[in-house]
């Protein structure tokens, strides 16, 4: 699972597994392209003399040794994400397509060749032409389809081939031999992708289950810990490298209001179906690359990255008024008014000493804020900002920074409402 992807968990588990498949074959097509060049290579050697005078074989088979070196490339390129608008299901039919004009090639090679060709050369290009189907177990595995597309213009090509050079030297019981291992070939293929594919549905669910609140379908705190332990230390250094620009996050933390009552007065399952329904409240609102996580209960925490560190507020209002106007029903449809109290940060807090305060401790500022909002009767936000440390101690700072109404008395910082 990628720390950095905000949509795979809202992702379908069916979608999901086909982009870890196409992935699959995207990196698998890399290894095993080379080798298929390998063997055209090999190829060419056999029917050497059959090319030599056919003019348009040749051509062909220079022309099918460039289609597989851009089918390389395309792997190549489709690995470091250069179509990022392509679906999965786009990128493996793409994979089937180039598969079928790979395979369509060989099988036309194979007849301009053989009015030209011996019988041992025939026997010859039934043996690499099966090293070639073998090279599809690397390739194709993620992809009956694309195996198919692959191997089935070669195989009917190579019956042709040995039905007609059936009357000497054994074709009839070669091409037996091409049959029986292309049905096993096959059925492996079949067996082998149904076991990747249930293998991959069961650690998708499993990294979900580790990083995802069941209920809401948001992130939980484990997921929180690892994002932004990679987060903040590319932050760092960013502030070290002295950009001049603000490079860091809004927090915000977010409690609904008096949802105690909601499951006292009407039940617990209708309380997880309001918070079900104010997560997704909070997907509509967040950005596309804003991490939303179930804190605990009623309480979730959104992380937003920010250009500028008055944008913090503004967010936060956002996020406010749209779960205040938000509509919330109950399982039988009646709906209940809902509210929330939220505090912010911003993070680095210290421009001038963008480490001294840890990501936590910052978020410990935004609880502490969304506190204090509640103690003056809920249904409002108040940021906390911080004012100059100008010389102080900075164990000092961070012991009075334990206590809001303290940092705020002796002008560390301010509470923006």
């Amino acid at each position: 699972m990628n720390w950095h992807d905000p949509v795979s968990l809202d992702a379908p588990l069916d979608e999901a597994v086909r982009e870890e498949l196409a992935r699959d074959l995207v990196d698998q097509g890399r290894i095993s392209i080379p080798m298929l060049l390998g063997l055209l290579i090999v190829l060419g050697r056999i029917l050497r003399m059959a090319l030599e005078v056919n003019a348009v074989a040749t051509g062909f088979y220079i022309a099918l040794l460039v289609v597989v070196i851009l089918r390389w490339a395309h792997a190549l390129m489709a690995r470091e994400g250069r179509w990022p608008w392509m679906s999965a299901r786009a990128r493996m039919w793409s994979f089937s397509a180039g598969a079928l004009l790979m395979g369509s090639g060989l099988a036309l090679l194979s007849l301009l060749v053989y009015p030209n060709l011996q019988s041992s050369q025939v026997a010859l290009l039934a043996l690499v032409h099966l090293a070639i189907l073998s090279v599809g177990i690397l390739s194709m595995a993620a992809s009956p389809t694309a195996f198919i597309c692959y191997s089935a213009p070669i195989l009917a090509v190579l019956g042709i081939i040995l039905m007609r050079d059936g009357r000497s030297w054994g074709a009839w019981d070669l091409m037996a031999l091409v049959a029986f291992y292309a049905l096993g070939l096959g059925f492996l293929i079949l067996r082998q992708f149904r076991s990747h594919r249930e293998a991959l549905t069961l650690s998708i669910q499993n990294s979900r289950a580790a990083i995802g609140d069941s209920l809401t379908g948001l992130r939980n705190r484990r997921y929180l810990q690892a994002f932004m332990e990679t987060e903040v230390e590319q932050i760092l250094r960013a502030g070290q490298e002295g950009s001049g620009e603000f490079e860091g996050f809004a927090l915000l933390m977010i409690d609904l209001d008096h949802f105690k009552e909601v499951n006292d007065q009407y039940g617990h399952a209708n309380g997880d179906t309001i918070l079900r329904q104010c997560a997704r409240v909070l997907k509509e609102t967040a950005r596309k690359a804003d991490v939303l996580v179930r804190w605990g209960g009623e309480e979730f925490v959104v992380v937003a990255r920010l250009q500028e560190r008055d944008g913090a507020g503004p967010l936060a209002l956002r996020f406010l008024e749209q779960i205040r106007n938000g509509h919330f029903r109950l399982l039988d449809g009646q709906e209940v008014p809902l509210s929330c109290t939220l505090g912010y940060t911003v993070f680095p807090f210290f421009p001038e000493r963008p480490g001294l305060v840890n990501w936590e401790r910052a978020l410990g500022l935004a609880d502490a804020a969304m506190l204090r909002s509640k103690a003056e009767g809920r249904n409002r936000m108040a940021g906390v900002a911080p004012k100059s440390l100008n010389g102080r101690s900075l164990q000092g700072a961070l012991e009075q920074l334990r206590d809001l109404d303290t940092a705020e008395s002796v002008g560390l910082i301010k509470l923006v409402r």
